[in-house]
């Protein structure tokens, strides 16, 4: 169910970035308007996507629901598939977006760096699809396969921990652990505990004196490349249970049921959280809010027809309705 909610949030925020394109391709200059503005728009992108794939993986559990189980099949395996790279997508892409935006505060490196950011992005996804792509092919042997059913659906196959941790556990972790750790030094930097020394852009000293971040650099970029930490931040918050399931999993310790579902339900909503997130803490991302749009010059001359018509009317109307009153001038009386 989490699943199905948090795609059809994504697929409602990509229909509005759709919407959005085509009005500023129909009436504005190709120079008044960008789809990816910053690295962020990138990033967010291929996270927005990885969600997709995500709850996708989620919502194929439907099958084995109304089954009863699930076995080993064609549906399956692309169960398998569909998931290891939304939710590898997913940890890669946050861990991205965690690390760019300690440079943008404790640096002031790679605010810019879109080309950067593409080419991150492109290496992200070269890495999920063909980890596991080429592993379904290449690790199914007779009944050795690369995924195998679960209680809750199709996952990789507890003989390939390998696979398991470097495939996907390593990422997801490795996106939690840094979304702390990174925290703690951005908390220092915003709160003025930890200012640059202006000689080299690495150099930092802990002043006398605190000195507010706000203070030395416009308060709308620190604040607006602030909020996207807490995509990270949240992402921890949501992988966590998940994360101590899998890891008693992967360790041979059984789970019980009800955690398993617990944490899978959780980690599901993933999507609508970032969509949450997106609309009420960064709506110039992705052309979520399109720029102000030109009124075309016969809207313009149909409304001021329009409104000298209706000034017109009024006019003529007062005449009308005004009293028939004499009126006295140099004693005489004349009719208005």
């Amino acid at each position: 169910m989490t699943g199905f909610i948090s795609t059809l949030a994504v697929l409602v925020l990509f229909a509005i970035n759709l919407k959005n394109f085509v009005l500023c391709k129909m009436y504005l200059e190709r120079g008044e308007w960008k789809v990816f503005k910053s690295p962020l728009d990138v990033y967010m992108a291929s996270l927005l996507l990885s969600d997709i794939l995500q709850g996708l993986g989620k919502i194929m559990h439907v099958k084995w629901l109304h089954l009863g189980f699930s076995e080993c099949s064609s549906y399956c395996t692309a169960q398998g598939v569909v998931q290891q790279i939304g939710e590898t997508g997913v940890a890669l892409a946050t861990l991205a977006i965690a690390v760019h935006t300690f440079l943008i505060i404790f640096f002031r490196r790679g605010g810019q760096a879109k080309a950067t950011a593409i080419a991150i992005v492109v290496t992200i996804w070269i890495f999920v699809i063909l980890f596991a792509v080429i592993g379904s092919q290449t690790l199914t042997d007779g009944d050795n396969r690369y995924i195998t059913p679960s209680p809750y659906g199709c996952w990789l196959s507890p003989r390939h921990k390998t696979i398991q941790l470097t495939g996907e556990y390593l990422w997801l972790w490795l996106a939690a652990l840094l979304s702390v750790l990174l925290y703690v030094p951005l908390a220092l930097r915003l709160a003025g505990y930890v200012q640059p020394t202006g000689r080299l852009w690495w150099e930092y000293r802990v002043p006398k004196n605190r000195k507010l971040y706000g203070s030395e650099l416009p308060p709308k970029p620190s604040r607006d490349a602030f909020t996207m930490l807490l995509y990270p931040i949240l992402y921890f918050f949501l992988v966590l249970p998940d994360s101590i399931c899998r890891w008693m999993e992967f360790t041979g310790h059984h789970t019980p049921s009800a955690a398993t579902f617990f944490s899978t339900s959780i980690f599901g909503l993933s999507g609508l959280v970032n969509v949450f997130l997106l609309w009420y803490t960064r709506p110039g991302l992705l052309l979520l809010t399109c720029p102000p749009l030109p009124i075309p010059s016969s809207t313009k001359s149909q409304w001021a027809d329009q409104s000298t018509s209706t000034v017109s009317d009024r006019t003529d109307d007062t005449r009308r309705l005004r009293p028939s009153v004499p009126v006295l001038i140099f004693g005489r009386e004349s009719e208005p």
